[in-house]
């Protein structure tokens, strides 16, 4: 996980590397046992690579339209609409208006997950705690901690802090994950 500064990961120095299937990329933002947070760009129609054993929650950050296909039924993802399924079920993915960018969250055992996308408020800074990860999607953003204030890049994560000193505000979209124990 490469860090700027104590509190924000800038996604767009994160190396790419390619799925597990080899069909995408991907920039990895978090890898644990039982919780993983990445982004993936998904640029050709086709099978995703299997999480089995995690809970998914796929939310398309740049781009339009996503229409996966699990275990048989199809899905539409329109843009800061988080899905939550199964990662091991049988996923396809179909581009009707081009290539995506998706924030992808993943939950294993005795782990859950849950994005929500919000607006930001300049007035009402938005506290991130730790086990949350906040992505600013689109507009501008400030993190303000304990150790400063940082301007954040589009894509750039916050990482949340146990002391709740971690509050982001501005103008824009900004996707909250949360991890928690189940």
């Amino acid at each position: 996980m490469a860090e700027s500064a104590e509190h924000i990961i800038r996604t767009a120095d994160l190396p790419v590397s390619a799925w597990r299937n080899g069909r995408g990329k991907t920039r990895e933002i978090l890898a644990g046992d039982n919780r993983r947070l990445s982004l993936a760009l998904v640029d050709q129609p086709g099978e995703f690579s299997s999480f089995d054993g995690f809970t998914r929650v796929q939310t398309v950050v740049e781009g339009e339209l996503l229409l996966l296909e699990v275990d048989g039924r199809e899905h539409a993802l329109e843009q800061y609409r988080p899905f939550t399924y199964d990662g091991g079920a049988a996923t396809s993915a179909a581009l009707p208006t081009g290539p995506v960018v998706a924030l992808n969250a993943f939950a294993g055992a005795g782990a859950e997950v849950f994005v929500l996308i919000l607006e930001l408020s300049k007035k009402r800074p938005l506290p991130l705690v730790d086990g949350q990860y906040g992505m600013l999607l689109s507009g501008h953003g400030h993190l303000t901690a304990a150790d400063g204030e940082q301007t954040l890049a589009e894509l750039d994560v916050v990482v949340g802090s146990a002391s709740a000193d971690t509050a982001v505000a501005g103008r824009g979209f900004f996707a909250v994950v949360t991890f928690q124990d189940a």
